[in-house]
Formats: C-alpha cells, sequence, structure tokens
C-alpha cells in the first residue's frame, strides 16, 4: 500500500515536468496538499518501513512546492499560496490564455514589460561603474566616467573603429549584414563597461544604430553554462523576482522577432563550461552557433587567451566582425583622469603628468581598469606604484583599511593566502573553475572575504535546486589570490610548490595565455619565485619578459633567460605589444649594467606594430651595445623627429649594419634635416628604406643628400602616396637616381648640397628628378653645382617650372658634363612663348645626344629660334617636341636640323611627316 503510494505520488510529480501547460502547473500544485495529507495517513497506519517511505515523500513535496513557487513566477502566474481556492468559485479563477489565438499580443506584451524592466535597470542601478571592481560602495554613473576605447578591426587588414556603432554596421561582400561580432581584448581593457555603455545608450534612445532592437540584453557568461537557456538567463540575470513578465509569452516573442534582439555576452572566458559539447548546447550556445534565432545580433566579449576556442565549427563560424579592444591611447587617459577628477583640475592635471612622467605607469595606463585604480589610489596619497602587482597590492590594502581598518598586514596577508588556496585550485581545475559553493571557504573566510568586496555572491536556480555560488569579483583577482598562495607554498611546502609548477608547466604548453596573469603576479617582487618560475619557463621567452619585469631584482639575475632575450635575431610583432614594456626595460638594465656580450651578439633586430616614441632612449642605449647587429626594422612604430634624433645618436656604433628599414612611420614627415646626417655614420649601409613616411620635399633633398656621402649604400627607398625618392646600383655598378614630385621651393643652396654631395660618388649614371609644378628655388644657386655629376649620361628636369632665364644656367653646366648624353626639360610650361630669350643657350649643350622639350607649351612662334640654335649641335640625334601645340608649323621649319636620326612631333602635325621626311631624308618623324 504505501509503495503503491509513494509511486502514484512520484508519478505526479513526473507529470509536472512532462506538462507544458500552465493550467497543469497549477492544477498539480492545488492537489499536493491532498496527496501529502493522504501519505500522511497511510504513514500513521504502517509500520516504520512506511514511516520512512513518508518521510521521503514529504521531502519531495516540500521540494516540488519549492520548484512550483519559483516556475509560477517565471511564468507570470500568482503563487500557490495567491491562488483562489475552490470555495470561492471558478469565477474568479485567472484563466489562461488560449495559446494561439493570443500568442502574438501576449508575446507583445510580455516584450514590452520586459523592455521596460531592461532599461529602468540599465538607466538606474546598472548604469553606476564600480570604480574598483572590489569596492562596490565606490561606484560614478557611466556617464560621468566613460571614455571611449581604441578599437581596432582585425578581420583582414588592421584599422581603427571610430565607435561601436560601427561594428554594428558590417557587411559581408555580398552586403549581407554580419549579426556576429567578437569584441577581443586584455583583462581590465573596458570590455565590460562597453557592453554596459551599449545598453545604457540604448536604453535612453542616444545612439541611432540602437534604435532598431526591442530588446537589448546583458549577461554575464561567468554565470552560465554549456546548456544555459536564453529566456532563464535573463530572468536569472536581470528582472526582479516578482517582475510580471511571462516567461513562456517572452519566449515566443524572442523566437518570432529574433532581428529585434541584440545580446550582449560578456566575459567567455569566464564561461563555467570549458569542455563543450554541441548536443549539449542550449538556447545561448544554439544562438550564437546560428543553430537558433540566426538573425538576431550578438556581441561576444573575451579575453585573447579563448579566442580561438569560441571561433570554432560549434560555436562562430565566419561571417563575423573580430574587434581587438585596444584600451587607452594617450589623449583617452587624459580625458579619463579629467572625467574623475572633474572637480579638481590640479590634482588631474598632476596625476596625468605623473602617468606620462615613467614608461610602467603609461604602459599600465593602457587597461582602463588600471586608470581607475590610478585615480583612486591618486585620491588617497598623490603616489602610484611602478608594476602591476604593486600596484594590485596598493589597491587591495586600501580596500582593506576602508572595510577593516584594524586588520594587521599579517592579517591581511592571510585571507589572501586563505583566498588564494581556493583560487589556485579553481584556476587549476580542468574547468578552471571561476565560480565556487559556499561550503569551498572554511570558518569566517568567506563573510569575511564578501565584507571587504572581494568576493560577490549570487543565487542560482537548478530545477529542483536552489543555491548560492561565491565568485571573485575580477579575475585578475583571483589570478592575484592564486599568485600569494603560491609564494606562500615556496617557503612552506616545496614539494607542493614544485607539483603545482609543474601541473602549470603542462598546461602553459597547451595555452601560456591561461596562466600569464597567475605567473605575473607570483613574480612580483619575489626573486625566489620567479628563478623558480623562469626556470621551467624559459622556453616562453616573450612571457618572461614580463616575469622578469614584475621581479624588479636589484641585480642582473637569470643569465640564460637574458640571452634568450638577446639572442642572434630578435622580432617583435604586434600581438607581442604587451611584453613591449618589459623588454625595454631589461635592454636598459643590461645596457647599462655593462654586460656587453648579451647584446653584442644580436645581429638582427625587428620591431613592428610598437611604439617607439616613449623608449626611444632605451633603444637608444640598447644599439649602441649592438655592435655587431647587421639589419634594422622598424615597422609602424610610431617613430617621430624627436625620437629619431636620439636613436640616431646610436649610429656610430653601428659599424657592421648593412640595412636599414623605417615603414609606415607618419610622425617623420618634416624631419630628416635634423636627423639624416646621421646616416652617413654607418659606413657599410648597403640598402636603406624609408617609406610611407609622409617625407616632405625638404626631407627628399636631405635624404639625398646623405645618401650622396655613403659610398656602399647599393639602394635606398623613400616612398609614399605623394613622392618618392628611388637610389638603385645595378650589377655594373651604375646608380641611378629619382626624385619624383618633389617640392623644390627649396633654399637654392639645400638644392646645391643635394647635387654636389650625389656628384661625389662618382657611380651616379642617371639622374631624374621630377618637381611638384611648383616654383623652383634660385637656378643660379644650385645649376652650377649639376656639373659635379661627372659620370652622368641622362639628366631630367621635369615640372621644375623653370623660366627663360633658367636655362643659361643649366645649360652652362650641361655644356661641362661630357658624359651626358640625353637631357630632358619636359613639362616646363613656362618656356612657352619666350625661345628668343633660352634658345640661343641650346648652342651650349654640344655633348648631347637627345634633347627632350616635350609639354613645354611651345609654340609656331618658339620653333625657329630653336632650330637655329639646335642646328650647330654636331652630337645631337634625336629632339622630341610632343605635346606641344606647334600649329602653324611648315616642313620647311624643320629642314636645318638634317643631322638628326629621329624627330618626334605632336600628332596634329601627321599630315606633314611626308614633307618633312624630303627635307630630312636621314631622319626618322613621328
Amino acid at each position: 500500500m504505501g509503495v503503491s503510494a509513494v509511486i502514484g505520488f512520484l508519478g505526479v510529480l513526473g507529470a509536472i515536468f512532462l506538462m507544458n501547460s500552465n493550467t497543469a502547473v497549477m492544477e498539480v500544485g492545488r492537489n499536493l496538499t491532498a496527496s501529502l495529507s493522504a501519505l500522511s495517513a497511510l504513514a500513521d497506519a504502517s509500520n516504520g518501513l512506511q514511516g520512512l517511505i513518508f518521510f521521503i515523500s514529504a521531502c519531495c513535496t516540500s521540494i516540488a512546492m519549492k520548484f512550483l513557487k519559483n516556475r509560477c513566477r517565471g511564468n507570470g502566474l500568482p503563487s500557490l499560496q495567491q491562488q483562489t481556492s475552490p470555495s470561492e468559485g471558478p469565477e474568479n479563477v485567472e484563466q489562461p490564455i488560449p495559446r494561439r489565438r493570443n500568442q502574438s499580443s501576449s508575446a507583445t506584451a510580455a516584450a514590452r514589460l520586459c523592455k521596460e524592466a531592461l532599461k529602468t535597470l540599465y538607466t538606474t542601478t546598472g548604469s553606476f561603474v564600480q570604480l574598483i571592481p572590489w569596492a562596490d560602495d565606490d561606484k560614478m554613473h557611466i556617464m560621468d566616467i566613460y571614455t571611449d576605447l581604441e578599437l581596432e578591426n582585425t578581420d583582414g587588414k588592421k584599422e581603427k573603429v571610430e565607435s561601436y556603432e560601427d561594428i554594428l554596421h558590417r557587411k559581408t561582400k555580398k552586403g549581407h549584414p554580419i549579426k556576429r561580432i567578437i569584441c577581443k581584448g586584455q583583462p581590465g581593457y573596458g570590455k565590460s563597461t562597453l557592453l554596459d555603455k551599449i545598453a545604457y545608450d540604448w536604453a535612453v534612445g542616444s545612439v541611432q544604430a540602437l534604435l532598431k532592437y526591442d530588446l537589448v540584453i546583458v549577461l554575464k557568461m561567468g554565470a552560465l553554462q554549456q546548456h544555459s537557456d536564453l529566456v532563464d538567463a535573463i530572468f536569472d540575470q536581470l528582472l526582479d523576482e516578482d517582475t510580471p513578465v511571462n516567461k513562456s509569452n517572452l519566449k515566443s516573442f524572442i523566437n518570432s522577432n529574433p532581428d529585434k534582439l541584440l545580446i550582449l555576452l560578456d566575459g567567455f572566458d569566464e564561461f563555467l563550461t570549458t569542455d563543450l559539447v554541441e548536443t549539449s548546447f542550449g538556447s545561448i550556445l544554439k544562438m550564437l552557433n546560428r543553430k537558433v534565432n540566426r538573425e538576431c545580433c550578438a556581441v561576444v566579449t573575451t579575453r585573447p587567451s579563448h579566442f580561438h576556442k569560441l571561433v570554432s565549427r560549434s560555436l562562430i563560424e565566419r561571417p563575423f566582425t573580430h574587434v581587438t579592444v585596444l584600451g587607452f591611447n594617450e589623449e583617452s587617459v587624459q580625458k579619463y583622469v579629467n572625467k574623475f577628477y572633474s572637480e579638481n583640475t590640479d590634482e588631474a592635471h598632476e596625476l596625468f603628468n605623473t602617468i606620462q612622467s615613467t614608461d610602467v605607469l603609461f604602459e599600465l595606463a593602457k587597461s582602463p581598469m588600471l586608470v581607475l585604480l590610478m585615480c583612486l589610489l591618486w585620491r588617497d596619497d598623490s603616489k602610484l606604484p611602478d608594476t602591476l602587482t604593486r600596484l594590485y597590492e596598493k589597491a587591495l590594502r586600501y580596500i582593506f583599511r576602508r572595510k577593516c581598518k584594524d586588520w594587521s598586514d599579517n592579517e591581511i596577508s592571510q585571507i589572501l593566502i586563505q583566498l588564494g588556496k581556493i583560487a589556485l585550485e579553481g584556476l587549476l581545475d580542468p574547468q578552471q573553475m571561476l565560480s565556487f559553493q559556499e561550503k569551498a571557504f572554511e570558518g569566517t573566510l568567506l563573510y569575511e572575504a564578501l565584507k571587504v568586496g572581494l568576493l560577490t555572491k549570487q543565487r542560482v536556480l537548478k530545477v529542483f535546486d536552489e543555491h548560492n555560488t561565491v565568485q571573485f569579483i575580477h579575475k585578475t583577482l583571483q589570478e592575484f589570490c592564486g599568485a600569494k598562495y603560491l609564494q606562500h607554498l615556496l617557503e612552506a611546502d616545496y614539494e607542493k610548490f614544485q607539483k603545482i609548477l609543474n601541473e602549470i608547466d603542462r598546461k602553459v604548453t597547451k595555452n601560456p595565455n591561461d596562466f600569464e596573469y597567475l605567473l605575473r603576479f607570483s613574480c612580483g617582487d619575489h626573486p625566489s619565485c620567479t628563478g623558480k618560475i623562469l626556470n621551467i619557463f624559459r622556453e616562453n621567452v616573450h612571457y618572461a619578459l614580463n616575469y622578469y619585469f614584475e621581479c624588479q631584482a636589484n641585480t642582473l639575475l637569470f643569465e640564460d633567460v637574458v640571452a634568450s632575450v638577446f639572442c642572434n635575431s630578435i622580432n617583435f610583432i604586434r600581438d607581442m605589444i604587451r611584453f613591449s614594456h618589459s623588454f625595454f626595460w631589461l635592454l636598459k638594465r643590461v645596457a647599462d649594467d655593462g654586460s656587453t656580450s648579451y647584446l653584442t651578439s644580436v645581429q638582427e633586430l625587428s620591431i613592428n606594430d610598437w611604439s617607439l616614441q616613449r623608449y626611444d632612449d632605451e633603444l637608444r642605449c640598447g644599439l649602441c651595445e649592438m655592435t655587431k647587429l647587421r639589419g634594422i626594422d622598424l615597422v609602424n612604430t610610431s617613430l617621430t623627429g624627436s625620437s629619431m634624433n636620439v636613436i640616431a645618436r646610436s649610429f656610430k656604433h653601428l659599424g657592421n649594419l648593412t640595412r636599414l628599414t623605417l615603414f609606415n612611420n607618419q610622425a617623420l614627415s618634416g624631419s630628416l634635416t635634423s636627423w639624416a646626417p646621421h646616416l652617413q655614420l654607418l659606413k657599410n649601409l648597403k640598402t636603406l628604406e624609408i617609406e610611407d613616411c609622409s617625407l616632405d620635399g625638404r626631407d627628399v633633398i636631405s635624404l639625398t643628400t646623405a645618401c650622396g656621402k655613403m659610398q656602399k649604400l647599393d639602394k635606398c627607398l623613400a616612398t609614399d602616396h605623394t613622392r618618392s625618392m628611388h637610389m638603385i646600383r645595378n650589377e655594373y655598378n651604375d646608380t641611378s637616381l629619382s626624385l619624383n614630385r618633389c617640392s623644390l621651393a627649396l633654399a637654392g643652396d639645400d638644392l646645391a648640397e643635394m647635387f654636389e654631395s650625389v656628384g661625389g660618388r662618382g657611380d651616379i649614371v642617371k639622374v631624374h628628378l621630377t618637381g611638384s609644378g611648383t616654383s623652383t628655388a634660385e637656378v643660379q644657386l644650385w645649376a652650377p653645382k649639376v656639373k659635379t655629376l661627372k659620370q652622368v649620361r641622362a639628366l631630367s628636369l621635369s615640372k621644375f617650372k623653370l623660366q627663360g632665364a633658367d636655362i643659361k644656367h643649366i645649360a652652362a653646366a650641361v655644356g661641362d658634363m661630357p658624359t651626358l648624353a640625353t637631357l630632358t626639360l619636359n613639362d616646363n610650361n613656362s618656356l612657352g612663348g619666350c625661345a628668343e630669350i633660352w634658345a640661343p643657350d641650346l648652342q651650349k649643350l654640344r655633348h648631347v645626344k637627345k634633347l627632350e622639350l616635350c609639354k613645354c607649351s611651345l609654340t609656331r612662334q618658339d620653333i625657329p629660334h630653336i632650330v637655329e640654335s639646335l642646328s650647330t649641335l654636331p652630337c645631337l640625334r634625336t629632339l622630341d617636341l610632343s605635346g606641344n601645340d606647334l600649329c602653324g608649323c611648315t616642313p620647311s621649319d624643320w629642314s636645318r636640323l638634317n643631322n638628326l636620326k629621329r624627330l618626334l612631333l605632336p600628332p596634329h602635325l601627321s599630315n606633314d611627316f611626308s614633307e618633312i621626311r624630303q627635307f630630312m631624308p636621314n631622319t626618322t618623324v613621328r
């Protein structure tokens, strides 16, 4: 009898889950009390076994009642206690709405209620930014503190993104909107705040691109698992417990209107499930992989360490927009500090100057979260630490002093170590656990950590079970505490310390990024721990740089690590930018230490996509000791004229350098006059490339002047969108020089120095100079120096805007150049109509074999003067007058040029060619 009753009761419970009808849920709820009474009576009349059965049944009933209470809330139903009893009559019972008939209106109503609730949340409590993640009582409104982040589109060619609105408008090549967006960035770089800002802008209606969305949903992935449902997560994370929103109607709206949704998923790297199984996906992950609701727009943030896990066949496949959150640039830092200290501009100015004054702080300030820490710590005592570890140390002491004033430093350390044991166990877990159950914390540890604000507690509902999960308020804090525990083990239990380190080593092999911050914090001001870590991770040279820097040892330690950094070839690319400060810090330490044996082994140095503006002196010091260096490539490194002036002071020590490349450094514009002379000290340089550096005319002239004094230089290229300079030596040791579209409105003595310098090489055989069409500097000053080009066989001075009076100076110089065979004076329009002034000087061109006067606006009246002078030149064989309007010329006008082999005329004279040939039978006329 008792067994039958229990089986029947469990059958009732099973029915609850098989029924989707709200009415069924309510009906079962009404009958639970009666079931309990029947079981109770049965237990009273039975033996001890039946009593046990009763106990089990009672527990099941209690759990079911609790579940139904939550189920009713989620479906917008009254609780069991609020429902009408049968004695009150059926007219007072809320009738369920027929699903099919009223689905659209009910779904719309649920969406409207949800929209109102979300907007209220995002514009009230949700609009306040927690300044330090673990200081919940220190907040500012998002509009009072938010500063635009530096974003970069990393799909294909890297390009800056002006605002987050741009990433919502991206389309495929065929014009289809891209509705999956990944925002990748280092911890603390503002990814979460960016999503909060998007939500706030939607709530207040301030951004046009967001107006098309009925619902903008911000979810923390740290509270989700792979089977998590979207609507359940909305209720769990965003809506009040007593919300009137009907869950099933909201789900119906979402499924029917996915294009009206913008889903913002924050922190994929904190996702509770690491081993993804596609068959277990709930609606959130199915939405990401487009199995459901493919038309909704989703933005996901993640650390770089988890990017490749997110971009997979089971989750996000192309097309997707990939944006890197670069954090703050210098302008953003200043703007942020000014906002924080809006009522105290003096403090803001002093803090910003302090951040700028040291490379360490400036590098850390790329992280908005660390700028927040700096602002708060500066507010405390107007001082800032100089490493990541020290910044966190000081921030935590600051928090503890505010919350627990009577605690000693030792008590604080013990709390951090105890928390660190749990933190480290979570980080080492195969799932990399970031959420913990309350029972993991012994004694008063949980209470104390919650009181201080290092931990946060969150309610989690799972069918029959409701419990609290505990998380560190930010993952970097979990890593910091884990590091404190690891340092403690080095002294307290070395065997366990080594075992953990070996375990980390095995995991790091798969993904070094997962443990970067844990290991950085572990090395912080702890040379012993740093030595053990570097001994294991020496092969990860770039990560070792940050570990070494955090250690801040007073002497140069770990020589094998130093030797692996400064090896034969050093190559840094954009993805390694977070190691830049540590590299230059160590470079300066090694150079100052006098341990030149490390640096003299370096033969190649390549730095791509790093900003060198703040490290010019460190680089100069290092280069001075790299005496065997053969090649330097500085590509897109934000070099300025002032930084190059500093770096160039090392050139005198680089006697073995054969290649120097400076590419895409736009800020070098207008600066070569000051540092180009240092290039002459590179005695063995063979290749020099300065491309896409926005050089102006004076830069090109200065560079050409320097190259003229570099006898071993085989190739020099300086190009950008408007002008170029090429100097190339061929296999026959003949060198050609070409300057294109160079502004020549310079001092005449600058051009004179250039010609004299180039002439001094002795191997220049072709010189092609093209001006920009502006007026040329004093020709009488530089023209005489042209004759120093003793070996030149071809000279072109096109688009120089030469005047008639200038020809006499040029002709006088060319007349003294016996090797010159070709003279080109094309595109000098001012020569037209005044040949009677300058044509007589052409008689000095006694060695010239080919003369080009194309597009010089010559007229019929100019031809007799030109022909008369050229008829006296014994060596002239080719004359090119194409591109001039010579209407009116007669065939006989050319008869005196019977020594020519070729005469090139404008096409409109083609009808006269046969007659001209009668006068000039030995000349080819075209």
